[in-house]
């Protein structure tokens, strides 16, 4: 599977950052996209991923859970 460019990855990370703190339905379809494609994500964007999730999202915090789960994980 190839992996994101620089900028595919810059728009997930924006949209996770708008998305932390807004209570919408937005956060689910981050999310979802953000798993869709985990793997074609290198691993330095992948923990700074989790890492916000965990330190940055104040609500759907059962959405971002996904992602911070993911740190346990291989």
């Amino acid at each position: 599977m190839d992996m994101l460019t620089q900028a595919e990855q810059s728009v997930f990370i924006f949209a996770a950052r708008y998305s932390h703190t807004k209570q919408t339905g937005g956060a689910m379809f981050v999310v979802y996209a953000i798993l869709k494609n985990w793997d074609r994500f290198p691993v330095s964007t992948q923990q700074i991923l989790i890492k916000e999730a965990k330190n940055e999202a104040t609500c759907n915090m059962e959405d971002w859970e996904k992602i911070i789960e993911k740190n346990n994980r291989p």
